[in-house]
């Protein structure tokens, strides 16, 4: 007997995601790699040729050779991707590509207050925060990357891509080009405006703007150090000949000492509360200037007669080791004066240049010109002629409504009438500060 048996239903989408994930990723790994390379390598082997850093024309040549990299890179990322990659794949690199750099900015945000914690707070130790930080990291990576491979984020990836933004061929290239050419025109011109007030104004000039940083970098949590320039009293022998910490010593703006963050601010903790420097001996035999362990003053202060006790020693905290704190980093966007005036011409040009050939923009634009081409354009003998009647009419106009209003004026105010009540002779106004309270 036959038996009818519904076979399964398949649904390739699903496997289609996880491909255009896949290959999407792997094109965010690319993108990492060639900036990577572009902006910490080439610039590192350009300058171990030993040039000079401050010369503009070394730096424009290393913006050239930077820009010939990135072009390299992009070619061939460009034949790696194919002629007809899968649907979706740009959107998808571009959406990963930008979720990373969102996942990086929010952990160093969350990093920001483990580190407080930490460091200032003693809530809890900088392996603790490090492992804190590094599981807000994993858990916004594996959350984004959950969402990132759902059967339902295939198609908002394909309709994102659909809109034209990663593709280069226009749409009816050949229909409304004047309209299309004064929009681009247009809004090149808004976006230059931007770009010249940046640097009209120096803002992301260093030397103009002390705020803005020569490079956007990202600290990495928990790798800062102390480079110690200025040992403080650390380095300073006590009353007993010894050295609050040998290490400090010789420490001197041309012979730093390098040492962890939080390994100074222990060291600076502990001298400051076992160790104190005498401002004013007062009754006991401690010295002036001289630095002495706490237990030592407090016992100097007790054992002071009953009549002496008013007159303790006086001390005051000794002086920390102090220098530049210094992390490791991840550099995002170098030389920020001049790429970002330069990335936002490149999106300006380009989003011009799409926003003219998205279908539904576009459409309108070339029904705007065809509407257009319906005027009737006036001839330059009848523009002249039509511009000397409007002129003509309006003189008429202006002097037959003055007279009209002088007339009317005489007629109302006439003192048989005397509708507008207009005084015969008005007095000068006196200034407010000497008019009569």
């Amino acid at each position: 007997m036959a038996v009818a048996v519904k076979n399964p239903e398949v649904t390739p989408s699903a496997s289609l995601m996880t491909r255009v994930a896949a290959v999407s990723l792997v094109g965010v790994v690319y993108i990492c790699a060639s900036l990577a390379v572009v902006f910490r390598l080439v610039p590192e082997l350009y300058w171990a040729l030993g040039l000079n850093r401050e010369s503009v024309i070394a730096r424009f040549f290393l913006a050239l050779v930077m820009f010939a990299a990135l072009g390299a890179l992009g070619y061939v990322g460009t034949i790696l991707l194919g002629k007809r990659p899968l649907p979706g794949v740009k959107a998808g690199v571009f959406v990963g590509f930008v979720g990373i750099l969102v996942i990086l900015i929010l952990t160093r945000w969350a990093s920001l207050w483990f580190e407080h914690w930490a460091f200032s707070q003693h809530y809890f130790g900088k392996w603790v925060g490090a492992a804190l930080t590094a599981a807000v990291f994993i858990g916004l990576l594996a959350a984004a990357g959950r969402f990132y491979f759902q059967p339902s984020f295939e198609k908002r990836l394909v309709g994102f891509e659909e809109q034209g933004w990663f593709s280069a061929h226009a749409y009816k290239p050949l229909q409304g080009v004047r309209v299309r050419r004064g929009t681009i025109l247009g809004l090149l011109l808004i976006a230059g405006a931007g770009v010249y007030t940046l640097l009209s104004h120096g803002s992301l000039d260093p030397a103009r703007n002390a705020r803005v940083p020569e490079d956007w970098a990202l600290n990495v949590p928990f790798t800062g150090t102390v480079s110690v320039v200025r040992p403080g009293d650390i380095g300073s022998e006590t009353d007993e000949g010894k050295v609050i910490d040998p290490r400090f010593k010789d420490v001197s703006p041309e012979k730093p000492l390098t040492l962890d963050r939080y390994e100074v601010r222990d060291v600076n903790e502990a001298a400051v509360r076992n160790y104190a420097r005498v401002t004013d001996p007062g009754a006991t035999d401690l010295k002036i200037g001289r630095i002495y362990p706490v237990p030592e003053v407090n016992k100097q202060n007790d054992a002071l007669p009953e009549f002496e006790r008013n007159n303790k020693a006086k001390t005051a905290p000794v002086a920390t080791a102090e220098g530049p704190t210094n992390f490791v980093s991840v550099t995002l966007l170098p030389y920020l004066q001049y790429t970002v005036p330069l990335l936002m011409v490149v999106g300006a040009l380009w989003f011009a240049w799409r926003a003219v050939n998205m279908p539904a923009f576009a459409d309108f634009l070339i029904a705007t010109e065809a509407e257009l081409n319906k005027v009737s354009w006036a001839s330059r003998k009848r523009l002249i002629q039509d511009t000397v009647v409007v002129l003509i009419t309006l003189v008429l106009m202006t002097t037959f409504l003055f007279g009209m209003d002088q007339v009317w004026r005489a007629l109302l105010s006439w003192k048989y009438v005397g509708v507008l009540q207009i005084p015969e002779t008005s007095q000068e106004e006196k200034p407010v500060e000497n008019r009569p309270w």
